[in-house]
């Protein structure tokens, strides 16, 4: 313990040094949002600006959509995959979805960087136990060849060790991009390519277990003693704008983008007794998946953001790859006998139309309303009506309604899989859905209130025998959830509250209540010689769920299944932190899970995954305009 302390006032020293270094520099002139033009780019081709110099808050969180989503089931260390306990849609609407648990740069979640300076941001996570190492690099750079053209490239490299038997997780990944920024004509371009390891243990091998955590995680057995996947990704998404006036001032857009994706999936263990025997092979499996997908849209939007009423029109075309294959053992033919194939490759197409119209009336309120319809394909008949109003009050308050209805076509994945170790054929109707949302936004407190009440029928749900399985009735969920910050001299509290409510928890269970809480004391240190100033923030976080029938995870497949065995949750964490930003260098300082082995052995993340035990993380982010 001692030793442990000694090593922390180092690492503290360190960092004190570093920042009276830091502050006897130059001050710094720059202003980001002026110097920097950095969006993304979404589906519907719009360009959603971003400044990239993030707030203290978002540098807490190394994986940033913990940032914004704070109720997930994951598999409790460092890189694991999760799932959004919040996004009950994202399994009926998003292609491929048992790969949503596994993070890869697309245009979604890239921040293109239009600069008059050349720019860097260089960020760096890792914590301070070698038996449980966790690594995090990005690197990413980006400079202008003249005014309205940009070249970029990043690097992002990931290597984990858990504190369990094969928790060993890597990952790299490199993306080229571009953009340029015309008056008339503007395009963004992103490849990137991902390549990702995981070992694979299928979760604790018994909740009594965690006893031993005492004399050491390493001691815990596990479900399966080897097993890995394997992932390969690559991605090209290029979208290009030319606006063009109609009837004298107003400008309007046609727009092109071309999404490629192209995914491989390999799984192997060896001799697990935590399956049943395989369809293809006793001993072992050597699965392979593939999925390559190719989108083209145009759209053409009349009239300027500013306009009183806008048009727009889109025709969509995507054409997906579809296949798998196992291993066959000649002695082993069960699988074959039973009907399921150890190789198949589909290849579906389909087409849509969408269109939309858009009122905005003094800029205080706007209208929104939008219809999609596939025409000819795999999910031809699958339709969408997604309405939204939106009411500014004034410069800081807004309330925003959504109405939406969906019919929804279920992905080729649900109907047909197989592999060594689970298969199944289905013939599943569409998913009919009828969503509500109320949200209330008030920008100079950062609150938020939002209300969501959802309906399906036919909604598509892993089982817990890790096949998919349709509920033929109806399904209600009810989510409200509230964000805000209060301030009181130096002291600041940033809370998180929802509540969620299922009608059936065997087909979509949720915790009822889950809160986050960050209470910090927040001082600007300014130094008087180099007109510079640190920003220091010092405080705890604390998050907590109520019990529930959390899912597991299938490492086979790779997705979380519904299971009825063992609820989790009712058990707090807590974390210490100091977040401070001194000029263009941010630096954290977080001391995990500091009530583990006081609050008992509940620090279930999924069923059978327990979370990290207590350890030390520090970062650095350092943004360079040159």
């Amino acid at each position: 313990m001692g030793f442990f302390i000694m090593k922390n006032l180092y690492i503290y020293s360190i960092f004190l040094y570093f920042c009276a270094c830091l502050q006897s520099l130059p001050a710094a002139d720059i202003d980001s949002l002026k110097t920097i033009n950095a969006f993304y780019c979404n589906n519907q081709h719009d360009f959603i600006n971003q400044n990239p110099d993030t707030t203290l808050y978002d540098n807490l969180f190394v994986n940033k959509k913990f940032s914004h989503h704070f109720a997930f089931v994951h598999l409790g260390y460092f890189g694991a995959p999760s799932k959004n306990l919040h996004s009950i849609l994202s399994s009926q609407n998003t292609p491929f979805f048992s790969f949503q648990n596994v993070s890869f740069l697309q245009n979604e979640n890239f921040l293109f960087i239009n600069t008059k300076k050349p720019f860097t941001d260089l960020s760096y996570y890792t914590n301070t136990r070698k038996d449980l190492q966790h690594e995090f690099l990005s690197f990413s750079h980006s400079q202008n060849i003249n005014p309205k053209l940009n070249v970029g490239f990043n690097v992002n490299v990931i290597s984990s060790k858990g504190q369990y038997t094969s928790q060993d997780f890597s990952t790299l990944g490199f993306s080229l991009n571009s953009n340029y920024l015309g008056k008339n004509y503007q395009y963004a371009f992103l490849y990137s390519f991902s390549k990702l390891r995981r070992s694979e243990n299928g979760g604790i091998a018994a909740d009594s277990m965690l006893n031993l955590a005492e004399t050491g995680p390493k001691a815990i057995p596990f479900l399966i003693d080897t097993a890995e996947n394997k992932y390969n990704y690559h991605n090209l998404f290029f979208v290009q704008k030319l606006y063009f006036s109609i009837l004298g001032s107003r400008k309007s857009v046609v727009s092109h983008s071309a999404h490629f994706s192209s995914l491989k999936k390999k799984y192997y263990d060896f001799e697990s007794n935590f399956y049943s025997p395989g369809y293809f092979s006793y001993q072992n499996s050597n699965d392979s998946l593939y999925y390559n997908s190719l989108v083209n849209n145009i759209k053409l939007i009349t009239g300027s953001d500013s306009s009183i009423v806008r048009y727009s029109i889109l025709y969509q075309n995507e054409i997906n790859m579809y296949s798998f294959h196992s291993e066959v053992d000649s002695l082993y033919h069960a699988g074959i006998l039973s009907g399921y194939k150890s190789d198949s490759t589909l290849l579906l197409s389909n087409n849509y139309l969408k269109s939309g119209i858009h009122f905005l009336f003094a800029n205080a309120i706007q209208f929104n309303s939008e219809v999609a319809y596939c025409f000819h394909g795999y999910k031809v008949g699958e339709s969408s009506l997604k309405n939204t109003l939106l009411l500014r009050f004034d410069s800081v308050n807004s309330l925003q309604l959504n109405a939406n209805i969906m019919r929804l076509n279920p992905d080729i994945y649900y109907q047909t899989f197989s592999s060594n170790r689970v298969a199944w054929i289905n013939q599943f109707n569409a998913t009919s859905i009828q969503m509500l949302s109320l949200n209330f936004q008030n920008s100079k407190y950062m609150f938020t209130a939002e209300a969501n009440l959802y309906n399906l029928n036919n909604y598509i749900f892993m089982s817990p025998f890790a096949i998919p399985a349709q509920y033929n009735k109806n399904l209600q969920l009810f989510f409200i959830s509230t964000s805000g910050k209060i301030t009181w001299w130096l002291f600041n509290s940033l809370n998180n509250i929802s509540y969620q409510k299922s009608s059936n928890d065997d087909v979509f269970a949720v915790p009822n209540l889950a809160v986050r809480s960050f209470n910090y004391f927040d001082k600007n240190i300014n130094f008087r010689r180099t007109k510079g100033k640190l920003n220091l923030q010092i405080g705890f976080s604390a998050n907590y769920f109520t019990s529930y029938y959390a899912s597991t995870y299938y490492p086979a497949t790779g997705y979380f299944v519904n299971q009825n065995n063992r609820k989790i949750g009712n058990y707090p964490y807590f974390d210490f932190f100091i977040n401070a930003k001194i000029k263009n260098v941010s630096f954290l300082l977080k001391y995990e899970h500091i009530n583990f082995g006081y609050s008992g052995n509940e620090y279930f993340s999924a069923y059978l995954y327990p979370s990290d035990v207590r350890m030390f993380r520090v970062g650095i982010r350092w943004l360079f305009y040159d």
